[in-house]
């Protein structure tokens, strides 16, 4: 993985983790003050609030938003160990991080789904995340590659 790639991998796992903690902040807030009113509640289908509080909102009493979160972390972890590691170890590292976004592609395409046909709602926060996802499985499809 070229420095130019990782940097920006690493880039786009700092915004997503920010939007995703940004997320997960919000959905406690709306859990433990139902009075709660979001800043990202910019309309009735610009609203953060009904996807958080729909039933796709969490897994288990999480909220999917935390899970998103340890994602990001997770892909940073790596993305920053592959730039000291050996040069073997650091492709590795590109295909576990390939691995990862592959799978959170998927999530995330699903999540989207849910948001924009399902619920007919955009949430900011979730979109940020989502082009986040999008960039990393981009990215890091094309280190593979190289």
């Amino acid at each position: 993985m070229s420095r130019v790639v990782r940097r920006a991998i690493i880039g786009l796992a700092f915004v997503g983790f920010a939007s995703a903690a940004a997320s997960t902040y919000v959905h406690y807030q709306l859990v433990q003050d139902p009075a709660y009113t979001s800043f990202c509640d910019i309309s009735e289908r610009v609203s953060c609030t009904q996807v958080y509080l729909s039933r796709f909102g969490s897994v288990g009493g999480v909220p999917v938003a935390l899970l998103g979160a340890f994602w990001f972390g997770l892909v940073l972890l790596l993305t920053m160990a592959g730039g000291r590691a050996t040069s073997e170890l650091g492709e590795r590292i590109g295909g576990y991080v390939l691995v990862l976004s592959t799978i959170g592609l998927a999530v995330v395409l699903r999540l989207g789904y849910v948001s924009f046909m399902e619920l007919g709602t955009l949430c900011v926060l979730c979109a940020i995340v989502y082009v986040a996802v999008v960039g990393i499985f981009l990215l890091s499809s094309a280190a593979v590659t190289e």
